[in-house]
């Protein structure tokens, strides 16, 4: 229940909630996308992936007092039109 909680609350509505750790005093949500093939980030057709990069972290709204970070690993796609680019859905 807490999963889709935050889900909810950070707008991962088209992520998979993994896990949520306290790190001092601040949050950290780790996040992946669903598994279903990438998609262009400017049409939103399905195309080739091409790599998967270090999990990055964003800063998401504060849970009460505390912060929150959205951590995540995005994957590049590979577009005949636009080249290589992030896809982050």
């Amino acid at each position: 229940m807490w999963k889709s909680i935050l889900k909810n609350g950070l707008g991962l509505a088209g992520a998979v909630v993994e896990s949520a750790r306290i790190e001092g005093d601040s949050i950290t949500v780790s996040a992946r996308p669903r598994r279903r093939a990438p998609r262009r980030p400017v049409r939103g057709r399905p195309c080739d992936g091409y790599d998967r990069l270090p999990p990055r972290r964003w800063r998401a709204l504060d849970l009460g007092q505390s912060r929150c970070h959205v951590e995540r690993a995005p994957r590049r796609v590979e577009c005949p039109g636009h080249g290589v680019s992030v896809f982050f859905q």
